[in-house]
């Protein structure tokens, strides 16, 4: 079982095999991405009592589907899971840029901007603050759907 817990963390929980046929001495977890050929991946390797797994860093990125399996081993040899996938959680959009603004009369202006470079997630609405007295501190708040 693999669970997104944050955006760079993924939590991969496993039994052992219904017939071990001996001491199961270690299990490895590999992951790979599902979009990207020959991408699998050992992530780490653990001891044959040890059933739980946190992945995390800067190699998992935010809302991006992972894939994970584990193989257990023996003294004579391996049994594999089926990959599972997950998917991270979402997290604040980066690479924002300036949006450009034209007036296109007295009273109204036309505003254009480009999505966020890095979205980390589904871009549900895009708020627009503006101030009318660029003097003043007070900004006004409108949302875009």
């Amino acid at each position: 079982q693999v669970t997104a817990v944050a955006s760079d963390a993924v939590y991969v929980r496993w039994q052992p095999p219904l017939q071990p046929n001996g001491v199961i001495t270690k299990y490895r977890i590999y992951q790979q991405q599902p979009t990207i050929m020959n991408s699998e991946i050992l992530i780490n390797q653990v001891l044959g009592n040890v059933q739980s797994f946190l992945h995390s860093g800067q190699d998992l990125k935010p809302y991006s589907v992972y894939e994970y399996k584990v193989i257990a081993s023996n003294s004579v040899g391996d049994i594999s899971s089926n990959w599972s996938f997950v998917r991270t959680l979402e997290s604040p959009p980066t690479g924002l840029s300036v949006p450009t603004i034209s007036n296109i009369s007295t009273y109204g202006i036309y505003l254009k901007w480009t999505p966020p470079t890095s979205p980390n997630g589904v871009i549900k609405e895009y708020r627009l603050l503006y101030q009318l007295d660029p003097a003043s501190s007070q900004n006004t708040q409108m949302f875009v759907g």
